[in-house]
Parts: C-alpha cells; sequence; structure tokens
C-alpha cells in the first residue's frame, strides 16, 4: 500500500457495494460536500447524497446514499449505509 491510495470498503447491512481502492472519495455531510485525499486525518462523519470514488484508473465509481457513516484510518476508508 503507498501513501497515495485509500483501501476503501463500503458496505450495507447484508451485502458489500465496494471494496478497492481509491485516489479520493467526495461526499456530503451536515455542513457540506468535502474530500477525502490519501494522509487525511482520521475522521468520522455522518454521510448523506452521494459517495463519489475516484478509482486509480481516474473512473468515477457514484453510490447513491440516503444515510451512512464514514470512518477514515490510516488511508483504510470504511463506510456503512442504510442506517
Amino acid at each position: 500500500m503507498t501513501d497515495s491510495i485509500l483501501t476503501v470498503i463500503v458496505r450495507e447491512k447484508n451485502k458489500t457495494l465496494f471494496n478497492g481502492s481509491a485516489k479520493s472519495i467526495t461526499s456530503t455531510n451536515e455542513k457540506g460536500r468535502f474530500d477525502i485525499l490519501p494522509m487525511h486525518t482520521n475522521f468520522v462523519s455522518i454521510v448523506h447524497e452521494v459517495l463519489e470514488l475516484i478509482k486509480p484508473d481516474n473512473s468515477i465509481h457514484k453510490i447513491p446514499i440516503q444515510r451512512g457513516i464514514l470512518r477514515i484510518k490510516e488511508n483504510n476508508v470504511e463506510v456503512y449505509i442504510g442506517l
């Protein structure tokens, strides 16, 4: 794992929606849109609307969400949606 890549897993109650790498993540919380880049500080937030993942090949993977919780720690991002 390099410092320029995030390891991401996005889960619903009964299935995994994404399990892989991303260069960045964009989402929305109560303060507005925000981005997560590699080496982001440890962070936990309630998120809503959409997760936009920029994958290493620069393709965009969008996951619509109503509500979820996002946690980043040491370039590992976990998102649990449908809470």
